[in-house]
């Protein structure tokens, strides 16, 4: 009696329609934003590539590193008077 239930159990499983698997979804990747950079003493420009993200961090520490540059001067240019 239970390989006669057993059997009837295994038959509808196999018998029951196969849903496809998911297809996994792809990751949402930030596209990189390229920028031309001139390097001090060249003349030949270099692409660059970050995320928006990247791009905010890097510009957001260069302000701070040029403000606190025009702090450190006190206005004073180094030009001649």
């Amino acid at each position: 009696m239970f390989m006669l239930l057993l059997s009837a159990a295994l038959a509808a499983q196999t018998t029951a329609p196969e849903t496809p698997a998911a297809a996994p979804t792809p990751v949402a990747t930030e596209k990189p934003v390229c920028r031309k950079e001139v390097p001090l003493g060249s003349i030949m420009a270099k692409r660059t590539c970050h995320s928006k993200a990247e791009w905010a961090a890097i510009d957001s520490a260069n302000a701070g590193a040029a403000e606190n540059a025009r702090r450190i001067n006190g206005g004073r240019t180094g030009a001649p008077r």
